[in-house]
């Protein structure tokens, strides 16, 4: 049985923290997880938050 499935889509969230900020495990987590989320409904599906 051969199978097909819809195209794909790449979403990439990415966060740019400047030396020197100490941010703790869970502050990037939640950084990247909003990057993430605002890749998925931006249009080109690439967002870069700067931090700090």
């Amino acid at each position: 049985m051969i199978r097909f499935f819809s195209l794909c889509s790449l979403s990439i969230g990415a966060v740019r923290i400047k030396p020197g900020d100490v941010l703790c495990a869970e502050d990037v987590a939640n950084e990247a997880a909003l990057a993430k989320h605002r890749a998925k409904t931006d249009p080109s599906g690439l967002v870069i938050r700067d931090v700090g």
